[in-house]
């Protein structure tokens, strides 16, 4: 895909700067407003930080990240080979939007979160964010992709 790029990182801290780089860089592309790049940061930065605390045990490992543009919005997928989560733990976690931490500040911070069991191969986290609907509006009308306003009925 021309408008995806695919980072693989070692599973410590201080690597989540070139993940973050990428995600605003490639946001730009859309011209995603920042507190939404901001938010999706957050979101791709909790899965970062799950993946090391919880699959890696803080030891080391490999996170992949792959980010791709899509003509409303931005898709990451985060892959780590680590300890696997069963699928019943996932769903187990309560959504409680009050909650800021783990899952739930994810769930907060983007529109659609999911995860996959890839088996003997690990897991893959996938985030989407769409871009605003005055902004799906504005890209629409500089493709030319408008429609016509409905016809008012005729004063009688």
């Amino acid at each position: 895909m021309k408008n995806s790029i695919q980072i693989k990182v070692p599973a410590k801290e201080e690597y989540f700067t070139i993940v973050s780089f990428a995600i605003e860089s490639m946001a730009r592309e859309l011209d995603f407003a920042k507190f939404e790049v901001d938010k999706l940061i957050e979101a791709t930065h909790e899965l970062f930080t799950n993946a090391i605390v919880h699959a890696y045990d803080r030891k080391e490992g490999l996170i992949e990240v792959d980010i791709s543009l899509f003509p409303y919005g931005i898709r990451i997928d985060m892959h780590d080979w680590g300890m696997p989560m069963a699928a019943d733990k996932y769903a187990a976690v309560p959504l409680d939007l009050k909650e800021d931490k783990g899952f739930n500040r994810i769930y907060k911070l983007v529109d659609l979160f999911e995860y996959k069991n890839l088996g003997k191969n690990g897991k893959k986290f996938s985030i989407i964010k769409y871009l605003s609907h005055n902004h799906e509006r504005e890209l629409e009308e500089e493709a030319g992709l408008t429609t016509l306003p409905e016809r008012m009925p005729p004063d009688t």
